[in-house]
């Protein structure tokens, strides 16, 4: 999503300079060399500071959660000085960086032209510190009169009463926001007091990179995925209720295996994933460890019919190619996901609820239903991706028009 976010940017803005927060400065480095990587510690430390400890925060009730982040905002305005120690104080507990790193990221955010926040489902209560993090900046960038935007998101679940708070207050002021679904995005914005008229439905970013590399026709490998992880609520023992029902899909159709891995990262690895849950079934070689790059994958997701994944991703990367898939769904928030991707292609996309009695069942009829109607529905696929790429890049153009146009405004005043 970034990679064709900062393509764009850099189409419109040549001459831009695109500063990118991220924990990992090395590798975003080595992907996208046209941006300035900044360790993302000081927006961590600025987000993080004037809190009360984790275990004390949680414990209060919602209406003291709410009030105490007024309170907390009201003296980062109003004695930025006192705020600033705090979070010098928060940054050494975070890491050994020194106060450079919470400088520059204010002093970054401060004196931007525009603040964008790339494609991602990160306002949700999945993850409500990076949340609470990420609207932050984007209230800092506001204040100090960037023009700030949000492309290619998924939005919510949001419920947690102290982050609707100060997303109620951030969001309406946001200038230009584009959705990848409008199942529940649209009418979270509504909620939210957001005007329609500063939000598009686009479709996820990086349908375009999937979608120019959809192979001439389509495969006949089964595209496993399973993403083990806390927000997944997928746990060990999901492994062995899901082995039976895969493997006897494979036997069923008379297909091969092969590992679709989004993840790599050692404590969510997908490839691993796959390997506790297959590794007996398949050929090891198929376990997908070798595949660390979106264009690797993208390619692997070429060589399917359907694909059975836990990762929203791995869905996205299949569908854009004409791939049928299937999204397996343990939570509130990968619902949301899978759905809202399945409103955005139309049939072709479907959910599992796996913790729901009778999903094995359900699983193996979805999967034999769909991959024999694989080259029926494929034609529909590749045209509903081909129209959410066009949306999307008329969404960075109207962006482009906005930001310029203030811009203009802007120059002309000083």
């Amino acid at each position: 999503m970034m990679q064709i976010a900062l393509a764009r940017l850099k189409t419109i803005w040549p001459d831009a300079s695109i500063q990118v927060l991220t924990d990992d400065p090395n590798q975003l480095a080595d992907c996208c060399p046209q941006i300035h990587p900044m360790a993302a510690g000081g927006r961590h430390a600025w987000a993080q500071s004037c809190l009360l400890r984790p275990e004390v925060y949680d414990a209060l009730p919602d209406e003291l959660k709410v009030v105490f982040r007024i309170l907390r905002r009201t003296l980062k305005r109003s004695n930025p000085a006192v705020a600033k120690r705090l979070a010098i104080s928060k940054l050494r507990s975070l890491s050994d960086a020194g106060s450079d790193t919470l400088d520059h990221y204010l002093e970054t955010v401060r004196h931007a032209d525009l603040v964008i926040v790339t494609g991602m489902g990160g306002i949700t209560d999945a993850f409500p510190e990076y949340a609470f993090g990420l609207l932050e900046t984007l209230d800092l960038a506001m204040e100090s009169g960037a023009m700030t935007a949000l492309v290619g998101q998924g939005l919510g679940p949001l419920e947690r009463r102290d982050l609707v708070a100060i997303a109620k207050r951030v969001l309406p002021k946001i200038d230009f926001i584009s959705l990848r679904e409008g199942l529940y995005g649209l009418p979270l914005l509504q909620r939210l007091g957001v005007a329609r008229d500063r939000v598009a439905v686009t479709g996820d970013d990086a349908i375009e990179l999937a979608y120019q590399r959809h192979p001439p026709v389509i495969g006949n490998h089964l595209g496993v995925n399973v993403r083990r992880a806390s927000y997944s609520a997928f746990d060990p023992l999901d492994i062995e209720r899901l082995r039976a029902p895969i493997v006897s899909i494979i036997e069923l159709l008379k297909c091969s295996a092969i590992s679709v891995p989004v993840s790599q990262r050692a404590v969510e690895s997908d490839s691993k994933s796959f390997s506790d849950l297959l590794g007996c079934q398949v050929d090891v070689s198929q376990c997908g460890q070798n595949i660390t790059t979106p264009i690797q994958l993208i390619d692997q997701i070429g060589r399917c019919r359907l694909v059975i994944v836990g990762s929203y991703h791995a869905a996205v990367f299949a569908l854009a190619q004409g791939v049928s898939a299937i999204g397996l769904a343990g939570n509130a928030y990968y619902i949301q996901k899978f759905e809202g991707l399945a409103y955005q292609f139309g049939s072709g996309c479907e959910v599992i609820r796996f913790h729901e009695n009778g999903f094995q069942e359900e699983l193996r009829s979805a999967a034999t239903r769909m991959w024999n109607m694989a080259d029926d529905v494929r034609p529909q696929l590749l045209s509903r991706a081909a129209q959410q790429v066009v949306a999307s890049k008329a969404a960075y153009e109207a962006l482009s028009q906005k930001a310029n146009s203030r811009f203009a405004m802007a120059s002309d005043e000083a």
